[in-house]
């Protein structure tokens, strides 16, 4: 096949390839250009984050793959995975090209009406819909197409990819003359910025280029890309200045499982109490996001159009993503909080429930106020029903406190509701006991469920976990070679320090989470822990920082040595 001429399923994987390897190179220089609707410098991060999740969702590429099939699957993972503002609507651009595109392979005519109909169905998406955003690059890049179309019957499918890469471009240099914020902030729009990476990354893909390799995250767009993304008006304001945002406290998102019938009401009591309001998806599943000050009420809006999850909270003020709770592990998002609402209003009684890996946990949680199960391995769903049940209130609180655990306390909390309309269950993802007792601290049993779900959340999310472990036998990691009985640091799975004391790495590891902030240190000692350990690690605290507060557990006989949480 001639480069150009064609855009089938081995070009299309191109495409997902090469605008994932551009999304990734220029993240750092497109979160520095996001001031609208929120200062939040995400952008970048959350359209990477958002494709990254699309191309996950491919399977294994085979001789006979079909286009629309592939980029049906393309749209869903997107729709998952979907991450912020920019990265809802990306999925929505997505879905307009999979349902324009139904077919093996697409030429001009196909491809013409894929942008036509992503742009009409992003901005369709949007509940207020502002000029100077991503949309405006899209709807740009759409009416080029058509245009280079209609001018020419023997168009290139080439031609019109180029036709909108140019309007991209040109519509992405007029946004500050758009949005008054980004001309006062000196930038283009963010989200256009990353469209138009991707579609740079489709042209690519048609011309058969290979895939670039991904620069360092820190190269500068001065360096690295064209000169449309550059920031040419002045300096950046501070990260969370008080520019011309929508003025809300939080982020809200949720993947929202749900009769589609029930979305028009939704769409207008969120918009009702919010902003920045986009809300994707079809069928049965949608993913829904808005900036609100309430974020109880719009997860309990959410709740009364169907059964939510993975729901983030993001708290502009401090610039804390206060429910992308696995984030810091580098792990994907599971379902966050799944919330079911009772039949009636009446004020019930509400408990926490944990599952603790040993007795010492248990009396650490029991103390704190929880009910506990302890179990060395994920628990069955039975055993997590028998447990919401025992704890006899009308409000149940679930802290599953494993990576694998989340899921099947979901599923449990589902089968208790199903049983009794009057308990309202609800599931906090905790990875690690440290996050449990993060979350556990913050608990109020005085506040609407929501509003303590969303504390829960922010204390649980906002604490990095790490261990300190001892390798079993000699071992290739990240941090390289490894030999029986070194002391191994490691966060979100990976090794990142290797030494030959387990004091020395403590406070190694101590430093390296720590210089990313912290105010609060938790330090749990286990089996195989020296001597002394929990004293020194806290003189090196009040030593080297002393603003940070430290608590110390006795994790008695578990595993493993040293388990830290900075919060």
């Amino acid at each position: 096949m001639v480069p150009g001429s064609m855009l089938d399923a081995t070009v299309a994987r191109r495409w997902v390839a090469t605008a994932q390897a551009g999304l990734r190179a220029r993240r750092l220089d497109i979160d520095a250009l996001n001031v609208f609707p929120i200062a939040d410098s995400d952008t970048g991060t959350n359209l990477l984050l958002t494709w990254e999740s699309a191309a996950a969702a491919l399977p294994p590429a085979t001789d006979d793959e079909h286009l629309g099939q592939l980029l049906t699957l393309l749209a869903r993972g997107a729709l998952l995975g979907a991450r912020g503002n920019s990265g809802v609507i990306l999925c929505q651009l997505l879905r307009g090209f999979a349902a324009a595109l139904p077919t093996d392979c697409a030429g001009p005519e196909q491809l013409t009406a894929a942008f036509a109909r992503s742009a009409q169905e992003a901005t369709a998406a949007v509940v207020r819909p502002v000029a100077g955003t991503i949309l405006s690059v899209a709807s740009a890049a759409a009416d080029a197409a058509v245009a280079a179309l209609a001018a020419d019957g023997g168009v290139s499918l080439l031609d019109v990819v180029d036709a909108a890469e140019r309007a991209a471009t040109s519509a992405l240099a007029r946004t500050p003359d758009q949005l008054p914020v980004l001309a006062e902030a000196g930038v283009v729009d963010a989200g256009g910025s990353g469209w138009l990476v991707i579609l740079t990354a489709l042209s690519s893909a048609l011309q058969g280029l290979p895939v670039p390799q991904t620069p360092s995250l820190g190269e500068s767009l001065d360096d690295a890309a064209s000169p449309e993304l550059t920031r040419a008006r002045g300096p950046m304001p501070p990260l969370h200045a008080d520019v011309d945002s929508d003025g809300y406290s939080y982020e809200v998102q949720y993947l929202l499982s749900t009769d589609p019938s029930r979305v028009a009401d939704l769409r207008q009591e969120l918009d009702a109490i919010g902003g920045s309001l986009v809300i994707v998806g079809g069928d049965d599943l949608w993913q829904v996001h808005v900036h609100v000050d309430d974020a109880g009420a719009a997860v309990e809006a959410g709740v009364r159009a169907g059964i939510p999850s993975r729901i983030t909270v993001t708290r502009f003020a401090e610039g804390a993503a206060a429910g992308d709770l696995l984030a810091n592990l580098g792990q994907p998002l599971p379902g966050a909080i799944v919330p079911h609402r009772r039949a009636t209003d009446r004020r019930a009684s509400r408990a926490v429930v944990a599952v603790v890996p040993g007795e010492s946990y248990a009396a650490l949680f029991e103390a704190a106020g929880a009910q506990t199960l302890v179990s060395a391995t994920c628990p069955s769903r039975a055993q997590l029903e028998q447990l919401i049940t025992d704890a006899a209130a009308g409000e149940v609180v679930v802290i599953p406190n494993a990576p694998d655990g989340t899921a099947i306390a979901q599923e449990a909390a589902e089968a208790v509701r199903s049983r009794n309309d009057d308990v309202s269950v609800v599931v906090v993802p905790t990875s690690s006991p440290v996050q449990g007792l993060a979350a556990l601290a913050v608990a109020d049993p005085d506040a609407r469920l929501s509003d303590a779900l969303v504390a829960m959340a922010e204390a649980a999310g906002a604490t990095r976990v790490a261990e300190v472990s001892i390798a079993e036998q000699e071992a290739l990691t990240n941090a390289g070679t490894c030999r029986a009985g070194d002391a191994l640091a490691m966060v979100g799975g990976d090794v990142v320090l290797i030494g030959t004391r387990i004091d020395e790495v403590a406070v190694a590891l101590l430093d390296r989470l720590l210089d990313g902030g912290g105010e609060l240190v938790t330090l749990v000692t286990g089996a195989g822990a020296p001597a002394g350990l929990a004293d020194h690690l806290v003189a090196h605290l009040e030593t080297s920082y002393p603003l940070a507060d430290a608590i110390v557990y006795d994790g008695g006989e578990l595993d493993p040595p040293l388990l830290v949480g900075v919060e």
